[in-house]
This record gives C-alpha cells, sequence and structure tokens, in this order.
C-alpha cells in the first residue's frame, strides 16, 4: 500500500513541475485532472494494470440535509428573519421590555471606509449592468458625494452617489446583525448574500435611493424593474466583498502565520 501511495504523491508533485509545495488549489486541480485521466480507459496500448486497485472517489449525488421551510414563506425572507436581519419598529407599549429594535450604528470611521469600498463597488456594478441611464446614476461627480472622497481623491477616483453608498451602509448593517446573532460565526449555507440583499431591499423600502431614476422606472416592466434589480445589484456587490474578507480572516486565524511568500526555504518545516 505504501507504494501506491508513493506513487500518488509522486503524480501529484509531477504536475507542479518545479514547485515541491503546491497549494490547495493546485492539488485540487491535480487531482481532478488524475481523476478525470483515470476513468478514461483505452483497450489500445502496450500496458495492462497489474492489480484492480482504483483511486478514492466522492459520489456527486451527496446527500445535503436542509432544513424544513414552509412553503408559504419565501426562503430568503425566512433566512433573513432567522439572523434578525429586517428593521423591526420598536412597541407602542411602554412596558414592553422584551421587544428591542435591531438597530446598528455606524462608526464614523466605518461610514468613511464604505464610502471609500462604494466606488469600487460602482466598478463591479457597471461590469453587470448594461442601462447606460442606470450607470449614470451610480456615480456623481458633480460635487454630491462624500466628503472623505475629496481627501482621498488624487485624480482618477471613482466618486460613488449618495445611494449608493447609503445601500452599501445598509448592507453593512445587516452584515453587523448576522454576526451578531451568531456570535461571530459566518453564516453555513449557500446564497447568503441573496438573503442579506433581500434583507436590504426591505429596510431601504422607505428611504428615497436613486431619486434619479424614478421617472425611468415607469419605463420598464414590473418583472424587470430597472431600480430593484441596480439596487439588488450594489448590495450582492457589497455583500461579496465583506464575506470575502470575513472569510480570509476565518481562514488565517486557522492556518496562523503563513511564510509561503516570504521564507521558501522553510515551507515545508511549516506545513504550508
Amino acid at each position: 500500500m505504501t507504494n501506491f501511495l508513493e506513487l500518488f504523491f509522486a503524480a501529484i508533485r509531477a504536475r507542479g513541475g518545479c514547485n515541491n509545495n503546491p497549494t490547495a488549489l493546485q492539488f485540487k486541480a491535480a487531482y481532478k485532472r488524475m481523476l478525470v485521466r483515470h476513468n478514461i480507459k483505452s483497450d489500445n496500448g502496450n500496458c495492462l494494470p497489474m492489480d484492480d486497485t482504483t483511486i478514492l472517489e466522492v459520489s456527486g449525488n451527496a446527500c445535503h440535509v436542509v432544513p424544513h421551510i414552509p412553503e408559504s414563506i419565501d426562503k430568503d425572507i425566512y433566512l433573513a428573519s432567522k439572523y434578525n436581519l429586517l428593521y423591526n419598529d420598536p412597541s407602542q407599549a411602554d412596558h414592553d421590555y422584551t421587544d428591542v429594535p435591531n438597530v446598528i450604528e455606524l462608526s464614523q470611521y466605518k461610514e468613511f471606509a464604505i464610502a471609500y469600498i462604494a466606488g469600487y463597488v460602482v466598478k463591479m456594478v457597471e461590469k453587470r449592468c448594461r442601462c447606460l441611464v442606470c450607470i449614470s446614476a451610480l456615480s456623481d461627480n458633480g460635487g454630491n458625494f462624500h466628503p472623505f472622497l475629496m481627501l482621498k481623491d488624487r485624480g482618477g477616483l471613482q466618486k460613488p452617489s449618495i445611494s449608493v453608498v447609503k445601500l452599501c451602509e445598509e448592507t453593512e448593517k445587516c452584515v453587523q446583525l448576522m454576526l451578531k446573532t451568531s456570535k461571530g460565526n459566518l453564516p453555513q449555507g449557500i446564497k447568503v448574500s441573496l438573503m442579506l440583499s433581500t434583507a436590504v431591499l426591505q429596510n431601504v423600502s422607505r428611504k428615497n435611493i436613486f431619486p434619479t431614476l424614478e421617472s425611468h422606472m415607469f419605463d420598464t416592466s414590473v418583472d424587470e424593474n430597472h431600480v430593484y434589480n441596480l439596487m439588488k445589484l450594489v448590495s450582492q456587490s457589497y455583500c461579496k466583498i465583506r464575506l470575502y474578507h470575513l472569510a480570509r480572516r476565518v481562514t488565517e486565524k486557522n492556518s496562523g502565520e503563513l511564510v509561503r511568500k516570504t521564507l521558501s526555504k522553510l515551507i515545508l518545516f511549516k506545513h504550508q
């Protein structure tokens, strides 16, 4: 059995060329290629298998346990309610001490950082949006933008509109509520950004977002509401940035200090 393991690891290492310590992504690509080549059989050639040993395989019909969600409730709304993302109005009763509104206040430092990140969000949305009228509402070069951007601008800085900054701030509040409910743990599941964007759309329904597109909204059908789709794109793009940052912090915490890029001679001893 040891000989087969040595041959297997030699084949993996051969896929990396001179790289004797592949990363997880490189190992995954090499392993996939070996799986495909191993499962392709041919009757031609002068080589015969020594025995019936097969490579480790995982069936694609794996069972995923999904919690039961009532059919009358939308899945995104159910998950948003689970993480307490939807805005709760304070109770009218004076002595209802159990009803506490889920209000998150952002510090001035976070507001400045969000306004700076919103410029990159505009670039992400412009690549996915094809409506020129909607794209023009993302940026504001007329001076009606966040004052922090005037300090950081050295020429060519993307200046998002106030509506984009408000959407990013509301998305950040939903992310903070999610982390507060889960006690700092990342949510386990798929379509997390869709859940967050759904909560953001409900929370900003009372606010005047993208006022310049009010007349343009009535030019489209109900199913293809450009203002709705634009707000959803902005929120999902910001979610992608935040979730990537949170996942990277968790990875750094679990793996410890990485020395791959600085100490190339000691990576084998650090098992990185």
